[in-house]
């Protein structure tokens, strides 16, 4: 087992005896959520009028499942590591990737005897955005998707969809126009004389293949950067045009992470404006 975490440039595996799991690193690929933007709701408009003239980013919870295991597994030692003061400066190998993380707490910690299992949570106080303009290919055969982004084939970012047609197709729920409820009356009375449409969120379930991590973080962050730009976005499908713009992102799962071949799957959630 090769050492995959170093804390401050500490190899916590020879330190404290401490390495992370495999699908540990989940949550270290997720794109932090969009801050709720400011909007409107016109009852005799289609959709939402919104504001994302600035759009802005929430902080990021991460857990990282990690075991202890060693004449030199020490918990305790890993911990006040971690709890010193100030952020820590987090070294995955395996993802080529150093994060700025922040303890907050421990979800849980089993104890097997010779070895505990135990995760760790961090936030990610400052989420960050890079230039959408220009990022690294795949690497590697991704089929063409039926979805496009702002005029950009999915596939570009080395993305394909595995679900989520249905939940763009349905139509929006019809938006309550103006009713009485008069208690001397059966029923109601309400205003027929216009039919107008709600928003709706819908969720792209996607996978991201890449031949390495650098070509992996180059399209994730591009697409992300693409996602998070200022103004409402274009997400095409088959030909039909659906004004959207980026919400969160959910159940990130890291299906494989070797030489020449890493993948992972997420799940987009989107709002249709209108």
């Amino acid at each position: 087992m090769k050492t995959n975490i170093y804390i401050d440039g500490t190899d916590a595996r020879a330190a404290f005896g401490v390495w992370v799991v495999r699908g540990g690193y989940n949550d270290l690929l997720t794109y932090p959520a969009m801050k709720e933007p400011a909007a409107n709701d016109w009852p005799e408009h289609d959709g939402l009028e919104v504001d994302l003239k600035a759009p802005k980013l929430q902080p990021l919870t991460v857990g990282i499942d990690c075991v202890a295991s060693s004449p030199k597994a020490d918990v305790r030692g890993f911990v006040e590591a971690l709890a010193q003061p100030g952020y820590r400066s987090i070294l995955f190998p395996s993802l080529g990737r150093t994060f700025r993380l922040r303890l907050t707490n421990f979800d849980e910690l089993r104890d097997y005897g010779p070895l505990q299992s135990f995760r760790p949570l961090f936030e990610l106080d400052e989420p960050e955005r890079t230039d959408a303009a220009v990022w690294q290919s795949p690497g590697t055969h991704v089929i063409r998707s039926a979805y496009t982004l702002d005029g950009i084939n999915l596939a570009d970012f080395g993305v394909f969809v595995q679900k989520g047609r249905d939940s763009l197709l349905r139509p929006a729920e019809v938006k309550q126009n103006l009713t009485r409820e008069i208690a001397t009356h059966d029923g109601r009375i309400y205003d027929t004389g216009i039919v107008r449409f709600n928003a709706k969120e819908i969720a792209l379930k996607c996978c991201l293949k890449a031949v390495s991590t650098a070509a992996m973080w180059s399209c994730r962050d591009a697409l992300f950067g693409r996602l998070t730009a200022p103004g409402e976005h274009t997400l095409n499908y088959r030909g039909k045009d659906y004004p959207v713009f980026y919400r969160e992102c959910t159940g990130t799962r890291l299906i494989a992470l070797r030489p020449g071949f890493i993948l992972y799957e997420f799940e987009l959630n989107l709002t249709v404006i209108r």
